[in-house]
Order: C-alpha cells, then sequence, then structure tokens
C-alpha cells in the first residue's frame, strides 16, 4: 500500500513540470538567436521589483540609429546571483538575447538585480554587422523609488561618470510601479 502511495505521487509529481527558469536553455543564453527587438527577462515569478530598460543603439559618429544588432543582456537575480553551468562557468538565468529594430530599438524587462560586485547593474553586450563587440554596464543608484532602494547605490548611471558611450535618462516608475529607464548606446561602426 504504501509503495502504492510513493509510486502514485512520484507519478503526479513527474507530471507537472517544474517552474521553468528564465534561461533554462541547453544553448548558452549568449549563443541563443535573438528573435525580437523586446524580450521578457525575468516573469512574474521572479522576486524584485520590475524593471523595463528601453534604448536606441546609434552610431558613435553620426548618431544615427542602427538596425540588426544583436544586443545582449544579464544581470544577477535579487540575491547577487548569476547563474553558473555544469562545469562551473558564468551561464546567468537571467539574460535575453535581442536584435535591434528598423528604429535601432531594444527593450527587455526583467527585475532588479541584487549586489553582485557592489552596485546593482545589468551587462548589455552588442553586436553585428560593421559593428565590433561592444560592453556596457548599466548601474542602478539611490535615487530609486523607495521600495527598491534596498538594491541601490548614489544614482542611475552609466558604467563611468564620463562615459560617452552611453546615455541614461531619469528614470521613471508608472502606476504598477515598473521602474522605467531609457539606455542609448553609441557604438562604434567599422
Amino acid at each position: 500500500m504504501l509503495r502504492d502511495v510513493v509510486l502514485l505521487a512520484w507519478m503526479l509529481a513527474a507530471a507537472v513540470p517544474a517552474p521553468r527558469a528564465p534561461h533554462a536553455a541547453s544553448v548558452p543564453c549568449r549563443e541563443q538567436k535573438p528573435e525580437s527587438w523586446d524580450v521578457e527577462i525575468a516573469d512574474s515569478r521572479e522576486p524584485g521589483p520590475r524593471i523595463e530598460v528601453m534604448g536606441t543603439v546609434r552610431s558613435a559618429t553620426n548618431a544615427r540609429p542602427l538596425p540588426g544588432l544583436t544586443v545582449y543582456v544579464y544581470h544577477s537575480d535579487q540575491r547577487g546571483q548569476y547563474g553558473l553551468d555544469r562545469m562551473g562557468r558564468l551561464d546567468p538565468r537571467l539574460c535575453g538575447v535581442m536584435l535591434t529594430n528598423a528604429r535601432g530599438e531594444y527593450r527587455f524587462r526583467s527585475v532588479m538585480p541584487g549586489h553582485a560586485e557592489g552596485t546593482p547593474h545589468v551587462h548589455i553586450e552588442v553586436w553585428g554587422p560593421r559593428v565590433e563587440h561592444q560592453e556596457f554596464i548599466l548601474q542602478f543608484g539611490r535615487e530609486l523609488p523607495p521600495e527598491a532602494r534596498g538594491y541601490a547605490g548614489p544614482r542611475l548611471l552609466a558604467r563611468e561618470p564620463d562615459d560617452a558611450t552611453a546615455i541614461t535618462r531619469p528614470f521613471s516608475r508608472d502606476a504598477r510601479g515598473v521602474i522605467h529607464v531609457v539606455r542609448d548606446l553609441k557604438v562604434n561602426v567599422r
């Protein structure tokens, strides 16, 4: 009888799929083919204040929008953890790959990163036709809403105070509490 109950419980557990981590593919997130200019990195089950980051990738020489570029973003979870693959290498769980649209835009929705390597931040990488691989960091600071301040430092910043490769505008917060950030990126074109 007990064996039957255990077997039934095992069968029921196997029939219900386990919650899928935002990134649980066999191909590393960075190597996935982008399908859209807009991705959701963390679904509603991921804890933490919600963020939406959007921007335009532009040429550093003439400020023209650049369509068709790959934008890869990743960040830590609320606890400041990224995730590792089976070999112990960095394989971020909260990540996404986008392709800039005809206006050079990208957008992703996620949760506020936790404290990993200091100030909460999002890694952004861009590459594509005529554009060499370039990296950016979006850091978050103290000007965040009170409920998000546990994740923050002085203000919303670019990687360095004199970082001329990006433009970060002040964030806003909508009626649902989602933090909206605009982060335009200037990239070198070959």
